[in-house]
């Protein structure tokens, strides 16, 4: 996930097969995995997009979450899903 165009450059430049805007990047995962869902989410930040980083999840992902005291969570949080 992305958030500019030049982000996406380097992403691609670093052999990303896909990049995906921040806007609507629940609904292109799931386009991108045939509705599967994505193993595994690495949020740094934590927020609203969190809950679209969950949903976007395959039965079994994982997601890990390290927002900083600045938003209210000085730990990280590992979750797992069946």
């Amino acid at each position: 996930m992305v958030s500019t165009d030049e982000k996406a450059a380097v992403a691609k430049a670093n052999r990303a097969t896909h990049t995906v805007a921040v806007d609507g990047f629940k609904d292109k995962a799931l386009e991108l995995t045939r509705g599967r869902g994505v193993d595994i989410v690495l949020d740094p930040v934590g927020g609203d997009r969190f809950t679209d980083s969950l949903r976007s999840l395959a039965p079994g992902g994982r997601a890990w979450c390290s927002a900083s005291p600045a938003v209210g969570s000085p730990r990280s949080r590992s979750i797992a899903f069946s």
